[in-house]
């Protein structure tokens, strides 16, 4: 009689639904889920007249049994033999925002954003808002949380009047907030909104707080903001929180906090915004082919470098300098690599513009006294003028 899950199901969601087949005559069927095989200790008992039911009331990292009863106006017949399940593993981690603080502004009515990212596909059972604003007038504040499906839950809107100041942590199953002084909201509270709005989606992708300031002349800063997140299944490990699992992607184990790494977990180097100062000299007169390059980098490395395009393609080993001449006029790609025997840098490219002068041009206009010529000229930036040969 029972269908699904299938005896023995393991790794359930709390919210699984229950199955079972009917027959022409029954008008309700009666389930009970328990948490023993005895039934002693009755979780949910419900009467329904469908084949179906998603239950309410189960835990995370528990076992199940149920069975279903058939009934009728001309009465009731036996319990089905039961089935078990187990739900899944109830996880929890705490992920703090790593932009804050931010500066809310008191000029105009500014709007500030923090993010959280998550990179486990992983099903929401509980997630809680710990959040620390400086705010010198709260009823200024809408604060909200959108989850990466989309879903906004809003956690204060204009809220406690003049009161200055939230640190508090946002969960459903506190109490509401009541208005203090300092902080205006403090301790363990309830969202305005329901935060169990977001149990069931992914914890995977951006996270975004929102903080808005609907009047100008208060303003503060958003301190610090974190999500206290339990899923369903197993964090994977990421002992040096660089975005790369450690257990079978993470080829460089213990990076440093902060470090960019790439798809390996290994730590990826970057040449200074400004490491290279690059100097460009265009052709003289048209079709001279004297253009030349040079290249000064700040940091002592050995570096090598690429020069393609416009019928050049050269790779050269340089440390104090790099010099190009007899250039045409034309775009060049310049590509640098660098290291200083331990680390290698990422390469650097560039698209640089070699160019020449227009065409020779000259006009003149003579006064009509005959006194004076004006000779206009252009394609250079210094001329020779002979007058009368």
């Amino acid at each position: 009689m029972l269908v699904a899950p299938t005896n023995g199901f393991a790794n359930a969601s709390t919210d699984i639904l229950l199955e079972w087949g009917t027959s022409i005559g029954n008008t309700q069927y009666e389930l009970e889920i328990a948490s023993d095989s005895a039934f002693t200790s009755i979780v949910e008992s419900v009467s329904v007249s469908g084949s179906s039911y998603t239950p309410t009331l189960l835990d995370n990292n528990s076992t199940y049994y149920w069975s279903v009863k058939p009934k009728n106006n001309c009465g009731e017949g036996d319990f089905s033999e039961a089935f078990s399940f187990s739900t899944v593993h109830f996880n929890c981690t705490t992920k703090e925002s790593t932009d804050t603080p931010i500066a809310i502004s008191s000029s105009g009515t500014p709007v500030i954003t923090s993010k959280l990212i998550f990179l486990e596909d992983l099903p929401i059972a509980d997630i809680n808002v710990q959040l620390d604003i400086e705010h010198t007038f709260l009823a200024d504040l809408v604060v909200s949380l959108t989850s990466p499906a989309g879903t906004t839950v809003t956690l204060v809107s204009n809220s406690c009047g003049d009161a200055s100041d939230i640190n508090a942590i946002f969960d459903d199953d506190s109490p509401a907030f009541n208005c203090g002084v300092n902080p205006g909201i403090g301790g363990s509270v309830k969202p305005l909104g329901t935060l169990s709005s977001f149990n069931g989606e992914s914890i995977l992708g951006e996270w975004t707080l929102e903080v808005k300031d609907n009047a100008p002349s208060d303003g503060g800063r958003l301190v610090s903001f974190a999500l206290e997140v339990c899923v369903e299944g197993d964090f994977r490990p990421d002992a040096d929180n660089d975005g790369v699992f450690d257990d079978g992607d993470d080829l460089c184990l213990n990076t440093p906090e902060g470090q960019e790494v790439d798809a390996s977990g290994c730590a990826i180097y970057r040449f200074p915004s400004e490491n290279f100062v690059i100097t460009l000299e265009s052709e003289t007169c048209s079709d001279n082919n004297d253009g030349s390059l040079s290249i000064s980098p700040k940091l002592a490395l050995d570096y090598q470098i690429t020069v393609s395009g416009n019928g050049v393609d050269l790779t050269q080993n340089f440390s104090n300098s790099f010099n190009l001449a007899n250039l045409s006029a034309g775009t060049y790609t310049l590509c640098i690599t660098g290291t200083d025997g331990t680390v290698v840098y990422q390469e650097y490219c560039v698209e640089v513009q070699i160019t020449e002068p227009g065409p020779l041009n000259v006009s003149s206009k003579i006064a009509d006294d005959g006194s004076l010529v004006t000779l206009n000229l252009s394609g250079s930036s210094f001329y020779t003028i002979e007058l009368n040969g």
